[in-house]
C-alpha cells in the first residue's frame, strides 16, 4: 500500500486487413466527426474528468467527474449502433452498438452495476441530456488524441476515454454553449467549496509533488500524471516531481501517481484532485 501523495507549494502544501479495411475506417471516422461542434469526453476511470466543448474540441470545459466508471456493457436489444439510445435529466444510456449499452447516472453511496459510470455532480446529467440528442449523436473512442469508431462488441474498460459527438449550429449552438458555460461555473464552485470544506486551499506557483513508498516496497518506477495524460517516469528515489503550476489554467486538475512492480505492470496507484489559482488568463 502506499500512502496519499504529497504535495507541497509555494502557497501552502505538502496484419493484413487489406486497403478495404482501412478506407472503412477513414470513412467511419469522418462520419463521427463531420459537423460535431458539440463534445463531450468522458475519462472513464475513478475521478476521470467529464469536459464538454462547443467549437468541435479545439477547448475544453470541465463539467463532472466519473465516480465510478463503467466495466462491462448490458445487453439491450434496442442498442444496434452506437449513440445515445435514452436520454433524461437523470440518467443518459448509451447504445454502444451490437445490442449492448452502458449507462450514465448520478453518483451514490450504494451498489453501482457494472456497467454504470457515475456522475458527480449529477446535475451534469441534466446538461448531457440538453447537448446530446437522442439520434443526433455519435459515440467514438479517443485513441492517441484522436476519434476512433468503437469496435463490434465494444465493451467500456478502466481508463478508456470515449468521445460523444453531436451537430449543432447557429441558436442551438449558442444555446449548447451557454449550456457548458454554465454547468462549468457551477463545477468549479462546488469543487473550491469542496476543497474549503477539507481543510484545504488552492495552490499556485511551484508544486512539488511526491509518492511515498510504504515501509519496505521498493517500486522498479512512478509514473505521474496530469489530467489523465502520462508527464514523468521516476525510476529511482525520492518518488518526486517539481512543477510550475503557473503552466496549467486555473482550476482543478487530477495528479495520479502509478506504481509500477518488478514485471512492469502497475501495482497501485493513488490520486488527487487540486485546485490550481494564479491567475492565469484562461483559467
Amino acid at each position: 500500500m502506499w500512502t496519499a501523495l504529497c504535495l507541497a507549494c509555494q502557497s501552502c502544501l505538502t496484419s493484413s486487413a487489406g486497403a478495404s479495411r482501412a478506407a472503412q475506417d477513414v470513412a467511419a471516422r469522418t462520419l463521427i466527426t463531420a459537423g460535431a461542434a458539440v463534445r463531450v469526453r468522458i475519462r472513464n476511470t475513478d475521478l476521470g474528468a467529464v469536459e464538454a466543448s462547443s467549437d468541435a474540441g479545439r477547448t475544453w470545459r470541465l463539467i463532472a467527474r466519473i465516480g465510478r466508471p463503467a466495466v462491462e456493457a448490458a445487453p439491450d436489444e434496442a442498442a444496434r449502433a452506437p449513440g445515445v439510445l435514452r436520454s433524461s435529466a437523470d440518467a443518459v444510456i448509451l447504445a454502444l452498438g451490437a445490442g449492448l449499452r452502458l449507462r450514465l447516472l448520478p453518483a451514490k453511496s450504494t451498489g453501482t452495476p457494472r456497467d454504470v459510470a457515475t456522475l458527480d455532480p449529477p446535475s451534469a446529467l441534466s446538461t448531457l441530456h440538453a447537448l446530446l440528442p437522442v439520434g443526433g449523436t455519435s459515440i467514438a473512442l479517443e485513441t492517441q488524441g484522436r476519434p476512433t469508431p468503437l469496435h463490434d462488441g465494444y465493451t467500456p474498460a478502466d481508463g478508456d476515454v470515449l468521445l460523444l459527438l453531436a451537430t449543432a449550429a447557429g441558436d442551438d449552438l449558442g444555446r449548447a454553449a451557454q449550456a457548458i458555460a454554465g454547468a462549468a461555473r457551477a463545477y468549479t464552485a462546488n469543487a473550491l467549496a469542496r476543497l474549503r470544506s477539507s481543510g484545504r486551499k488552492p495552490v499556485s506557483g511551484a508544486l512539488t509533488v511526491v509518492a511515498r513508498p510504504a515501509p519496505g516496497e521498493d517500486p522498479g518506477s512512478v509514473t505521474f500524471l496530469l489530467d489523465g495524460v502520462p508527464v514523468a517516469l521516476i525510476n529511482r528515489a525520492p518518488y518526486s516531481v517539481r512543477w510550475d503550476s503557473s503552466d496549467w489554467s486555473d482550476g482543478e486538475h487530477l495528479i495520479e501517481a502509478r506504481i509500477i512492480g518488478p514485471t512492469g505492470a502497475v501495482s497501485s496507484r493513488t490520486k488527487q484532485l487540486i485546485f490550481v489559482q494564479n491567475g492565469s488568463p484562461d483559467g
